[in-house]
């Protein structure tokens, strides 16, 4: 048996509610489907499964790695001008 509750469906978007620190999820939300207010514990038949959220982690360590070897060649050529300057 598959879970098919509108917390898991691709229409679904949950409200959230200010607290003092963070946001706190509801236990309601809008269906663009079914043009309403529902709750998550909802089941309707429109149900489509939400996609995972894509994980860009190889893509973030691939550009870190470019930044830090930049950062790495302007450190030595700083280096490198004042020894210049000190030798001087």
């Amino acid at each position: 048996m598959t879970n098919r509750r509108c917390s898991r469906c691709k229409y679904f978007n949950r409200y959230y509610t200010k607290e003092i620190k963070a946001f706190q999820k509801t236990n309601f939300g809008w269906c663009s489907c079914a043009r309403e207010n529902v709750t998550n514990d909802f089941v309707c038949e429109r149900f489509c499964m939400k996609l995972p959220a894509k994980r860009y982690s190889s893509i973030l360590k691939f550009d870190l790695n470019g930044l830090l070897t930049e950062l790495s060649e302007i450190r030595k050529l700083i280096e490198a001008e004042s020894r210049e300057y000190e030798d001087v």
